[in-house]
């Protein structure tokens, strides 16, 4: 695994507005939606609010000759099973649960402060353990991994040197905002999307890879204007068990901190207040 020499950069002021930790792993075709009733009893204490979504798809980072998507008409004879989320009553935390998925969010509301990424790591193996002593006692299975993900979530508003939503090179350090001849304005907002393979120190192969996207974006409580940063580093954890998922997220951590002082500018720095900055 990859071995980092310079000190993780570190934000006294984050703007961070949500943490995912999560696992992929082989469906569990036992588990139906009775069981996700069985499973809420036992958490509802501590997570009240219950919400019926859609699944998530599967999700796997692949390397190599990519092969061309087919169409397809697929005539389901079921209904696929559902996803269920479990909130606390301030919603700043919830756990998601499907049949291939166990996730773990920590969502800030109302000023609330980042409890930094030790405390959220304790709470997904403190939940995901209920959730895996429930499939044993339920005879339903074992998680086995087979992916798994650790996203940040950052909104980053108008203010300091980030004067205009259209002008990211204020922000992030790829960004030029500049065109060939000169002939277009400045543009009015931007997004990008981009990734990065994580490679091993020694090999140089590729275990997982590390999305970054910015978007333009509007705040519901009060229609602020504010662009999302959204970095997520998913990949295979190895081995293939809860102990390999948690070094993976140590690692994904890694990269999106890392990645994160990498993408913006050392002036965002400073309104970030970045300890470690010279």
């Amino acid at each position: 695994m990859p071995k980092f020499l310079e000190p993780r950069p570190s934000f006294k002021n984050p703007p961070v507005i949500e943490v995912v930790l999560g696992v992929q792993f082989e469906p569990l075709q036992r588990l139906e939606i009775p069981h996700y009733g069985l499973f809420w009893s036992r958490v509802r204490d501590r997570f009240p609010n219950a919400e019926t979504k859609s699944p998530l798809n599967a999700n796997v980072e692949s390397f190599g000759a990519v092969s061309k998507q087919e169409m397809s008409i697929q005539l389901l004879a079921e209904f696929p099973s559902p996803r269920l989320w479990f909130s606390n009553e301030s919603g700043t935390e919830l756990i998601q649960v499907q049949q291939d998925r166990f996730i773990f969010n920590w969502r800030q509301r109302d000023d609330s402060p980042y409890p930094r990424y030790e405390n959220v790591r304790e709470r997904f193996l403190e939940l995901s353990q209920q959730f895996g002593e429930f499939l044993s006692s339920e005879g339903i299975g074992k998680i086995i991994p087979n992916q798994c993900e650790v996203t940040y979530v950052n909104h980053i508003l108008m203010g300091g040197p980030f004067e205009d939503p259209g002008m990211l090179e204020q922000v992030f350090s790829p960004w030029s905002g500049k065109t060939s001849d000169g002939f277009l304005p400045p543009p009015e907002d931007a997004s990008f999307r981009t990734s990065y393979r994580l490679l091993e120190d020694e090999s140089k192969e590729p275990f997982g890879r590390l999305h970054a996207t910015i978007e333009p974006r509007v705040r519901a409580v009060d229609q602020e204007r504010l662009v999302r940063l959204t970095l997520t580093a998913r990949g295979l954890p190895r081995p293939a068990d809860m102990d390999g998922v948690l070094d993976f997220f140590d690692l994904g951590r890694e990269y999106v901190v890392r990645g994160f002082a990498s993408l913006t500018t050392p002036a965002m720095h400073k309104e970030w207040r970045r300890e470690d900055a010279q």
